[in-house]
């Protein structure tokens, strides 16, 4: 595995990558003795996280596409399994050092740029989410944007979307109508 990820797509790895070590240390005493058996170094870590995060959005993608809806946990789980797969990189790898992996996400902190200045103003906001079903309502179904026009009581031209990603602006298009 070789890499040259730089720019913003570097920097999301890093973090992506941040987050897995963060995970491990958290569950350090767990983990180490099997850890150390994957024998990865930091630049492969690194191109392994981008690789299962392509395989994240690729597998997310396929479900919506098909009507199904799979929580986050289940989606980054099967997606790591079949990439220790494909890499041939399952020595060392175990049912249980690929649970404390495919939950390394839970320990992301947010960006130091997300604007706390929403709790001050007279805008109402409301968050939808491709995680987990259990905190937020649940994206890129249209079902979803349309349960939230209507929660919020608002006409759809009286509404702004941000979006993380380019994907997420299609789900809305579907609701017109």
């Amino acid at each position: 595995m070789t890499s040259s990820l730089t720019g913003v797509q570097g920097a999301r790895i890093r973090r992506f990558w941040n987050s897995i070590r963060l995970a491990y240390e958290r569950y350090k005493d767990s983990c180490r003795p099997r850890t150390s058996r994957i024998n990865l170094n930091c630049a492969q870590w690194a191109l392994f996280a981008h690789k299962w995060r392509q395989g994240i959005f690729i597998y997310r993608r396929a479900a919506v596409e098909r009507g199904k809806y799979f929580s986050p946990e289940t989606i980054y789980l099967r997606t790591l399994e079949e990439l220790v797969r494909t890499e041939d990189v399952n020595e060392g790898w175990d049912e249980a050092t690929m649970k404390v992996i495919s939950e390394a996400w839970k320990a992301q902190t947010p960006w130091e740029d997300t604007p706390m200045e929403w709790n001050h103003s007279r805008l109402s906001s409301l968050s939808l989410s491709n995680g987990s079903a259990k905190d937020l309502i649940t994206m890129p179904s249209p079902e979803a944007y349309k349960a939230a026009i209507r929660l919020l009581g608002l006409k759809p031209e009286e509404i702004a979307m941000v979006a993380a990603h380019e994907y997420d602006l299609e789900a809305p298009n579907l609701t017109a109508g």
